[in-house]
This record gives structure tokens, sequence and C-alpha cells, in this order.
């Protein structure tokens, strides 16, 4: 558990940017959170909130319902969005290891025998909270092992809360024995 802990903690470090960035850095992830629910279209409802809401401060890093729009019920080119959101915000190696543990369901689903649609790599969200780019505002990427929160109340895009986690921590061998090598890295 201690070195699960401390993965994680060396993960957050590693990938995340600093606590604040620039109003520049804002308009960037701003426009990345507008052009990702533009493509929603109908489905925007179901991912967007008050700043204020209740919503906002439920978040958490274990399998379990949330509210915004999963990957699963994406299609590919709100994937990209979310995906551009995503990268729009973390550094690339940063986005690149969140790719890695969504991708660590697979794996985990076979080492516990679950179902897939308990394990499931799609079943990570995105919300939008606030009006992207009117402050205040911020936006949400959760599932299994991840809980990543943007906040932006002053024009700076704040970081917290914040956590990334592996479960399995490693993989010896199989065809996801490369995603290790990015969480790692």
């Amino acid at each position: 558990m201690t070195a699960r802990l401390f993965l994680a903690g060396c993960l957050l470090a590693a990938v995340l940017p600093g606590a604040a960035r620039a109003a520049a850095f804002d308009a960037e992830i701003a426009a990345a959170a507008t052009a990702w629910l533009k493509e929603l279209a109908g489905q925007a409802a179901s991912a967007t909130f008050p700043f204020a809401d209740e919503e906002r401060f439920d978040w958490h890093y274990v399998p379990g319902s949330r509210r915004g729009v999963t990957f699963g019920a994406m299609t590919v080119s709100q994937r990209r969005a979310a995906g551009a959101l995503l990268r729009s915000t973390l550094s690339a190696p940063g986005a690149r290891k969140a790719e890695a543990v969504m991708a660590l369901e697979a794996v985990l689903a076979e080492v516990e025998g679950s179902s897939t649609s308990y394990r499931d790599p799609e079943n990570y969200l995105v919300s939008v909270f606030g009006k992207p780019g009117s402050m205040p505002w911020g936006w949400r990427f959760e599932g299994h092992h991840v809980s990543l929160n943007f906040s932006s109340v002053t024009g700076e895009v704040a970081v917290t809360p914040a956590f990334f986690g592996a479960n399995p921590a490693q993989v010896m061998e199989g065809r996801l024995e490369p995603v290790i090598e990015l969480l790692l890295h």
C-alpha cells in the first residue's frame, strides 16, 4: 500500500503543471472545453453543472457512478475533443499517463476476473462546471484511479484535488506491458 501511495505521489508531482498558470493558459483550456461541449450537442446538459453545484465537490477515484459524460457514451469526434481538453490542461506526459491508467482497467478486469462493464476503460468521464472562460468555471476528468479537478476563479487554473493511481502497479507481461512503461517514465 505504501508503495502504491508513493507511486501515486510521484506520478502527481511528475505530470501536473504548476498549481496556477497564466490567463492565456486558462483561455486555451476554456476554448478546448467549449469545443468539447459543442461536439456534445444534445448531451451537453448531462455534462454541465453550475460552478457552485454540490457535484463539483463529489470527487473520488474508486469505481462507482459519477455524473458527466463517459468516454463510452461519446462518439469518436467527442472523444477526440475530450482528449484535446485533457491535453490542453496536462503536460504531454501527464495526458499519456492518464490514458495509461485508463487502459489498466482492462488488465485489472483480467486479474480480478471482473466483468468489463465494471472494469471499463471507457468508464471515465468529463464534467464542466460553469461556463468555460467565464469566472468562475472548471472541469473534471474522473474515473477509477484518476480524479483531476481543474478550477479557474481568477483566470489562473488550479489543479486540486488531483489523484493518479495505478492498479495493478506492475504488469510484467502481456499486451499492456508498455502501459506500465508510460506510467513509470
